[in-house]
């Protein structure tokens, strides 16, 4: 189970999400690394730019994979049809999907989500919907 770490963490965003603050998940593949596996970053987005800011409460610092995980992409949709797509998502408080004017964000269609890979070439795709669910394909 190589994707257990990033699901864990995505669940600790969701349960997290709290005061009427958006939480956002924000994801760095291998490629951008110094280390080569990717990494990501948990904090509460208290001025709602999407963008962490000085001062802002991070939940789980950056952290990187583990050992023979890689992180080979993140996309998640901000506008509903595929036309604007980042490496990062976000959770409202009551544990649903951010979003970004009235869409949600999203990570459940082709190319989307958060795509792992182990040292085996196995690939795992973890999807995330509007309903705050997370399912592994």
């Amino acid at each position: 189970m190589f994707h257990a770490a990033t699901e864990r963490a995505l669940c600790v965003a969701v349960l997290l999400a709290s005061k009427r603050v958006r939480t956002v998940v924000s994801f760095t593949p291998q490629s951008a690394t110094p280390e080569g596996g990717g990494s990501f970053l948990i904090y509460e987005d208290t001025d709602n730019n999407w963008t962490y800011n000085t001062g802002e409460p991070v939940i789980l610092p950056t952290t990187n994979m583990p050992r023979r995980v890689s992180l080979t992409s993140a996309s998640f949709d901000f506008v509903g049809d595929g036309s604007d797509l980042r490496n990062y998502c976000g959770f409202g408080p009551q544990g649903l999907a951010a979003r970004n004017g009235v869409s949600y964000v999203t990570g459940k269609d082709a190319g989307q989500g958060i795509v792992l890979q182990n040292s085996k070439n196995e690939t795992r795709t973890i999807c995330l919907w509007a309903s705050g669910k997370t399912e592994i394909q």
